[in-house]
């Protein structure tokens, strides 16, 4: 018990240290399979008819040309996309420099001025549209602090209190061009990809000394009218909380959201194409602006699928804020999940080494059952992320420690016992207690203990044959003291059957069962099972040695072939031991009668 105790403590120290990165590759894997089992849309099957996905496909790059589009174009789908009931819009599309199809851009390719007089600016015409409706554009985050920066994005953030200490150092800004500076919202579209999956992303980074949002917590606000976000630490402090209009958004401390990814299927996606032509209703859905074409090569994967477009992931974030959804990892929650496992294992380290394995495997099953169970549970109904292969690997690791340990000190005692068996010290011990205190079973006392405890028996009596008076008389009990001196008639069933015959008896409900109910009736006990063992020497049967395992069964299952037979071995020592007594006794015997006889003559001779 003590080593599967150790053990758990051990696995849960490293879990706690997160040794290995143990910790978080299992995180991952629970949730991977929660989200496998518990899809998004299984729990949300409506929330998705909110969000549409205009996608600039290979359809529309065939018929419209090769991208970058001329941003006439560009805006045209965007003024396309307002006219068929949009409520908000996103562009999944960094705007980084200015459109090469612009009067300047063509004027500097060829070196001279262009004489065409209405040719209308496709910048101008999208940041108008931007001004005037609600439209959110997309920068990006760089590491590189002096990135491009052409126009000066405003923080719409309100923080209260210090929340960018843990956030992930500031970066520089790649932003849309100039003549984009007046839209009503914008985002960034970093995300994190670990291990070549998107399973969080950030709501929030810092930048150039301000905060900004993710594109699709950008476009939450503007489609809500809202003028600003407000952040601040939870009230616990372990993570940020950010109030969007009447959304109110969970983060942890590094301004990460965990995903609990769908199948990005239920989103209606419709092709850029058939927007341009006017063949689309979007009434009142919020929609992304992107591209799933190959070669513009905006693709990812997550757990569910292997070839999802970046604008997908925009679509279910801010599904996932919109209703609410946050999964929790609580380090106080987890802790006190490691420390259930711990007692849990405990239990079932204390079964097995005092109780029943059989037992102590039916309740490892049910605790197994009821992490599972709970664990889904908490996923579905609260978004806890239980971290279920720790609180397994600390529960089987004391289970198996303990089962293992017990059996190797049981194969040990078994062979410890057959030792002492085989080399005589059984009978080295009877003849030594017999010349002490006349009594041939009080050395038995030492060792059937650790037989019983080897064959998982309750009891041992033996049952001594009194040729005299022709009965048995116990005259041996472990386990079962009452009986010592327990007279039985020679025809007693499950004795003379042992007894006569020299060979080994069981009696269970499968085997000689009508042996049960006279031995239960003799040792006033309901039994599971017993095994009768004559004790002989030679052709000589002086008893019968018994093992009795009664109900309820504490011990185990029924005897084992092994443990008949070191029962067996145990038997026979008995037998050699008890003749050894009755061959010394009778030298002792002879050795008396002659030196009487010499007494006897000597006196003789003097009288």
């Amino acid at each position: 018990m003590l080593i599967g105790i150790f053990l758990m403590l051990l696995v849960y120290a490293i879990f706690l240290v997160n040794a290995f990165n143990v910790n978080a590759i299992s995180k991952t894997f629970s949730l991977d399979t929660y989200t496998e089992l518990y899809p998004f849309e299984s729990l949300y099957p409506e929330t998705a008819e909110l969000f549409a996905f205009v996608d600039i496909d290979e359809n529309s790059l065939k018929e419209m040309g090769q991208w970058p589009w001329p941003r006439k174009l560009t805006a045209s789908l965007v003024a396309k996309t307002i006219e068929a009931g949009a409520s908000a819009i996103t562009l999944d599309i960094l705007f980084a420099e200015p459109d090469r199809f612009s009067r300047e851009s063509i004027e500097a390719y060829l070196g001279e001025k262009i004489r065409i007089k209405k040719m209308q600016d496709g910048d101008t015409a999208l940041g108008e549209l931007g001004r005037q409706h609600p439209i959110v554009y997309s920068f990006a985050v760089s590491e590189v602090a002096n990135a491009s920066n052409d126009i000066t994005i405003k923080s719409r953030f309100v923080s209260i209190g210090n929340v960018n200490q843990y956030l992930p150092p500031p970066g520089g800004l790649i932003t849309p061009i100039k003549k984009l500076d007046k839209a009503q919202g914008y985002g960034f579209i970093n995300t994190q990809v670990k291990e070549g999956l998107i399973r969080e992303t950030p709501l929030i980074l810092e930048a150039q000394g301000n905060l900004y949002p993710a594109l699709g917590l950008d476009t939450l606000r503007v489609a809500q009218g809202a003028p600003n976000h407000v952040i601040k630490l939870t009230d616990n402090y372990n993570g940020l909380a950010i109030k969007t209009g009447e959304l109110t958004s969970m983060v942890d401390l590094h301004g990460s959201l965990s995903l609990h990814i769908g199948h990005m299927s239920r989103y209606q996606r419709v092709s850029a194409l058939d927007v341009l032509q006017g063949q689309v209703a979007l009434d009142g859905k919020i929609v992304v602006i992107g591209a799933s074409a190959k070669g513009l090569g905006d693709t990812h994967a997550s757990v569910l699928e292997d070839v999802i477009p970046g604008p997908l992931f925009h679509l279910h974030i801010m599904e996932q804020l919109v209703v609410q959804r946050f999964l929790i990892a609580h380090p106080l929650t987890e802790h006190l999940v490691y420390l259930a496992s711990l007692l849990f294992g405990g239990g079932l380290c204390f079964m097995i080494a005092k109780k029943s394995m059989a037992i102590s495997l039916g309740l490892l099953l049910f605790v197994g059952l009821l992490l599972v169970s709970g664990a889904a549970y908490g996923f579905v109904q609260a978004g806890m992320v239980i971290n279920v292969p720790a609180s397994a690997s600390i529960i089987l690791s004391g289970f198996l420690g303990t089962y293992f340990s017990h059996s190797l000190l049981e194969a040990l005692l078994k062979k410890g016992i057959l030792k002492k068996l085989e080399s005589n010290e059984l009978i080295t011990a009877v003849m030594q207690q017999y010349a002490t205190s006349g009594d041939i079973y009080q050395s038995l006392n030492q060792l059937v203990p650790q037989v019983l405890s080897s064959i998982k028996a309750d009891a041992a009596l033996y049952f001594e044959y009194n040729p005299q008076h022709q009965h048995f008389q116990c005259a041996f009990t472990h386990g079962d003291d009452k009986h010592k001196g327990l007279i039985l008639a020679p025809d007693t069933a499950w004795l003379e059957a042992s007894f006569t015959a020299k060979k080994t008896v069981l009696a269970n409900l499968k085997s000689q069962p009508n042996h049960l109910p006279s031995m239960e009736k003799s040792f006033a006990c309901q039994l599971v099972e017993a095994m009768t063992v004559p004790v002989t020497f030679g052709d000589e049967v002086f008893g019968c040695l018994l093992a009795l395992k009664k109900l309820p069964p504490k011990k185990g299952p029924l005897f084992k072939e092994d443990e008949v037979s070191l029962f067996e071995s145990l038997a026979s020592n008995l037998g050699i031991a008890i003749k050894n007594v009755q061959l010394g006794s009778k030298v002792v015997l002879d050795k008396l009668l002659e030196k009487d006889k010499r007494i006897c003559f000597s006196l003789a001779v003097i009288l």
